[in-house]
């Protein structure tokens, strides 16, 4: 494992990003904009950071006391996406931030193509979490799909340069590009050794940790639950926690399975909230022996 800013620096160099005034946008994955906001914060930068209210919250947990040392644009609750891009964009315009740094786009996307049309002089980057959706979107005959599909088309003409989370994505996204637009890896994480601490020790079992929201375009949790059933038959000490909050209707079921398991065994947590706030997420990962990620191998995600 590389410490935090020796990783970031491997991958993004900072004669790239000199110093200016540098608005990050971010509304789903808080987790990984924090990472982006501290590799710009070398304390010459002007940042200004785009976000939601349930991300702020978050941000509030991860930055602490150096909450402050950012501008902040906060979407209301009563504030719909389009009036809320609408804002960042006039907000960049009119304190001319230079650079645009826009870490999540997974929705409304051609009316964040139209908006970015109007800033035509501010550098654009785009973190792409998934690739195949803008460059192979399935066919359909849903207007509603075909909308998405060309909205992002338009969205990523707007777009000077990209950013990947991990190293096989770079070079993947360059094959598909057909210029010489910049592609970058910033991680959507990274291992910071000051706040690592060791779990305890085995003797109290082996604690399990299944990080990430219960979706089933994501994971398969009948693993879980068949790991969970081997180490009962065998009388393993194991300990397994789901370190997410639920979605849709598969969540729900995955909850409702957790409790009708939890009436009779000891051995599984699980939490019955939309977001687990980062100091949990932290003291529960620190306590993980292992993390088991049940992937999906082969799924259909946002089209």
């Amino acid at each position: 494992m590389f410490e935090a800013n020796r990783l970031i620096s491997v991958h993004v160099s900072n004669e790239l990003f000199p110093d200016m005034k540098i608005a990050i946008f971010e509304t789903a994955h808080f987790e990984g904009a924090y990472p982006v906001i501290r590799l710009f914060d070398d304390g010459q930068n002007d940042i200004m950071i785009c976000t939601n209210e349930q991300c702020y919250r978050q941000f509030l947990f991860l930055f602490g006391d150096d909450i402050n040392r950012f501008s902040w644009v906060i979407q209301t609750e009563d504030e719909s996406i389009p009036q809320f891009i609408d804002r960042v964009v006039r907000t960049v315009r009119d304190r001319s931030f230079e650079f645009l740094y826009l870490n999540t786009i997974d929705n409304n996307h051609l009316f964040y193509a139209r908006a970015l049309a109007r800033i035509p002089t501010v550098r654009k980057l785009l973190t792409l979490h998934d690739i195949n959706t803008h460059f192979h979107p399935r066919p359909s005959l849903s207007i509603r799909r075909l909308v998405r599909i060309f909205g992002k088309m338009e969205l990523l003409k707007q777009i000077n340069e990209f950013n990947v989370v991990a190293m096989p994505m770079q070079s993947f996204l360059i094959s598909k590009l057909n210029d010489n637009r910049p592609v970058h890896c910033v991680p959507g994480a990274v291992f910071d050794a000051a706040d690592f601490k060791s779990p305890p020790p085995l003797e109290s079992g082996i604690n399990i940790v299944v990080p990430g929201s219960i979706d089933i375009k994501r994971r398969n949790y009948d693993q879980v639950f068949e790991l969970l059933k081997l180490a009962n038959e065998s009388a393993l000490p194991l300990n397994i926690t789901l370190l997410g909050g639920s979605i849709g209707t598969y969540g729900k079921e995955i909850i409702t399975r957790c409790e009708q398991y939890a009436a009779n065994h000891a051995n599984l947590k699980f939490y019955k909230v939309p977001v687990v706030d980062q100091p949990k997420f932290d003291r529960v990962m620190n306590d993980a022996h292992f993390v088991f990620i049940p992937s999906v191998i082969n799924t259909v995600i946002s089209d």
